[in-house]
Formats: C-alpha cells, structure tokens, sequence
C-alpha cells in the first residue's frame, strides 16, 4: 500500500513564516512550549501506542523540531512532517523525515497507515476543525492513537492582552470539553485527557509547580490542553 496519495479537495489553513523558524531557534518562551509539548507528547506515545510504533505523523509540523526531539527517543520509526509552509518545511535538513508540503484538512496519506499522529497546537489554525479530525481518523491504524493539543482559549486571551503572547492565524477556541465532544464525535475514544504547561513562557520549578496544583486541584489554571485519543 502506498504511503502518500494525491490531496483530494484544497483548503486554506494558515501557516506560519520563517520568522517562525527563527523565534523557536531563538525565543526561550517559544522553546519552552516546544520542549513542554514534546515531553507530553513522548509519553502519551510511550504509555498509549503500541511498542515500537512503525509510522509517527507529525500535522503542522512547521520546521520539524518535535520530531527532531522525538526521533533519539523512537529510533526504529518511520516519522512524515506535513505541514502548509514549504519555507518551514526546507529548513529542516534530517535525512529521517519525510517532509511532505500539504493542508492538515486534506492529509496526502493512504488510510489507515499511521500508529501515531501528532496534532500540537493546529487544530485552532484550521478553518474547519472537524474535517481535519476525520481526516486524522482516516489516516490513523484502527490500533492508533492522536496526541491532540491546544492553548486554554481563557489564559490564552490573558496572556495575549497582558503581552505574554503573540499568537496569530488562530481561527477557533476550544476548551477541553469542547475539544473531547468533537473527537468523540468523530470516531474516537478518549484514553487521557489533562491540562499542562503552568504559564506560556517558562518559570524555574514549573514541573513542580504544576505537580502542586494538580494536587491541590487547580489544573483549570494550567496554560494548555490535550487529549490522547484512539480510533474506534
């Protein structure tokens, strides 16, 4: 069976430029959610996923760095970054991924052909989130999982007016609720769900910090969201 097929209908996501590239090299904030995703997204792979996963999909890859992380962790597998940039897409120069140029709401890959899809921080750029979910559960093995992230749409709101974030091209919001409705719709069931990352720009003992508040029952103040789904 193949792995890439043809796009079979276009829309317009938005994608980020290299100015993007540049601040993740450079910005300690944007490093810091890169490093917080990806350590959430290792271990929901490591917990839910089976063993040595052939195939990890990696949706708005952007420049390719969670699956640069990734890959010293989960040597034995095969990793495809899509993403709508091709500037982003050509500054990452690992020979291990398969950088393909596509639209997260028309995926250009063969039917159930991945074990893991990654999904950090794209849904909100999409302009029709529930297509994109379907397209995900295409793509997905029925022994498959998705890591799904998003920022909390309240302290994303007060960290953009108090100046901690300069998030564009988002086109929707989604609280955790909202976002396990929509992927349970969509032919999925819920394995976790939890809300992570105490602030969007990094504090000394955040890791602590967010331990504390789980205990204490404060999740609902943590910056971001995600939920590990499998295919029905």
């Amino acid at each position: 069976m193949p792995i890439l097929t043809h796009n079979h209908h276009e829309h317009a996501s938005v994608a980020y430029d290299l100015n993007y590239h540049k601040g993740r090299k450079h910005s300690r904030q944007l490093r810091y959610r890169l490093d917080c995703r990806t350590k959430e997204v290792q271990q929901a792979i490591i917990n839910y996923s089976i063993r040595n996963p052939q195939l990890i999909v990696d949706i708005g890859t952007a420049d390719g760095l969670m699956p640069n992380k990734l890959h010293p962790i989960f040597p034995n597998s095969k990793f495809i970054g899509l993403d709508l940039s091709f500037e982003l897409l050509k500054t990452n120069k690992s020979m291990y991924l398969d950088k393909v140029q596509a639209d997260a709401e028309s995926i250009p890959l063969a039917d159930n052909i991945a074990d893991v899809i990654i999904a950090t921080a794209i849904i909100e750029h999409v302009p029709n989130p529930e297509l994109f979910v379907r397209e995900c559960k295409r793509v997905l093995k029925p022994t498959g999982i998705i890591v799904i992230s998003t920022p909390d749409p309240f302290l994303e709101f007060i960290s953009s007016k108090i100046g901690l974030l300069k998030e564009t091209g988002h086109q929707y919001t989604f609280t955790l609720a909202q976002l396990n409705k929509l992927i349970q719709k969509n032919g999925f069931t819920i394995i976790q769900e939890k809300k992570f990352m105490f602030s969007p720009i990094g504090f000394p003992g955040e890791k602590w910090i967010e331990h504390l508040l789980r205990f204490c029952h404060l999740n609902a103040i943590m910056a971001n969201q995600l939920i590990v789904a499998s295919k029905k």
